[in-house]
This record gives structure tokens, sequence and C-alpha cells, in this order.
């Protein structure tokens, strides 16, 4: 989709991201944004996080043990902690994260209170000079009731996602 006054794109990928890294990486090549935003949902690996809440990932981490940085590729009025936003570090896996002893499991080994399928593959195809912007909203607790929790959120969900995307480019605007 693209506005006809900006040069905005949005690029939906879907849970997982295993089709999309050849278009993503031509859009990047074609397009040459000055900054990309990845806006989407997580899962909870740390049951003390609040459901509804936006995150700002500041470290993305692979199952395999690998991790980007994507703290220093922040615009400048979201470098250092602020409302509305939380900083976090978010582990993307290949799978969904639908037992508890997994969950668990997870958080042990990597401390990342946050799980999603597709933020690790899009970092790693990102120039490095690029300021990007990785903005989830928390949709469940990574258990056995996830997908179904999912399911039945999708509307408030999808209201948390629109006032998170607002309150970042007012922030954007405001700021710039």
């Amino acid at each position: 989709y693209r506005h006809p006054e900006k040069k905005v794109v949005l690029f939906q990928t879907g849970m997982g991201f295993r089709r999309g890294r050849e278009h993503f990486r031509h859009l990047l090549k074609t397009l040459q944004p000055a900054l990309v935003v990845n806006l989407g949902i997580a899962g909870a690996l740390d049951l003390n996080t609040e459901l509804f809440t936006a995150f700002l990932v500041r470290e993305v981490c692979s199952e395999r043990g690998k991790s980007i940085d994507l703290h220093s590729r922040l615009p400048e009025p979201f470098r250092t902690e602020q409302r509305p936003f939380v900083h976090a570090r978010l582990l993307t896996v290949s799978e969904a994260v639908l037992e508890n002893s997994r969950r668990e499991a997870f958080y042990r080994r990597f401390a990342c209170p946050l799980v999603d399928m597709e933020a690790f593959p899009l970092a790693q195809l990102l120039p490095a000079n690029l300021q990007a912007v990785f903005l989830k909203v928390v949709s469940d607790f990574a258990d056995s009731r996830a997908v179904e929790q999912v399911k039945s959120r999708i509307p408030l969900l999808q209201q948390r996602l629109r006032q998170a995307a607002i309150q970042l480019f007012t922030n954007l605007r405001d700021r710039s």
C-alpha cells in the first residue's frame, strides 16, 4: 500500500517470514526508506508482562543464540525509555510457543520477555545505516490457550496496534 503524498509503504508479513524474505529485500533495495517500522503482536514469555502493552524492541534474539541490537537503530526520540512505550528484548522462534514448559525454558535461556515469529529475519535484512522501530503489542502468554485468546482478542489487538502506531508517528512528528 502507498500513501499518495508521502513515501509510506505497508508490507504485511503475517506470522513468520519464510515467504516474504526476498520481497522485503527487494523493497528495501528499490525504495531505500529512511525508516522501517515493524508493527505486530508478540506473546509474553514473562508472566508478569501486562497484556496489550506496547513495547519498543531494543534487541531481537534468535532461538539459535544470535542477537541483533536494535536500540542504536531507533530514531533519537525513542532511544531513552519513555511512556507510552517500554523497551524490551524479544525472542524470535520458528514455531509458535504453545506450551508452558517451552515458554519457561525460552524465558530462562534467553531472558527475553517477548516472543514472535518474524522480527529476527526482518532485522537481519536491514542495511546497517537504516533506522528501525520494532513495536510489539502483547497478545497472549505463549501457552496452550494462545491461539484461542488471540482469535478472541482480534478487535482489541487491532485497536491497540492502531493506538500504538498513532502514538509512534505522533512522537516522531512532534520531535523531529
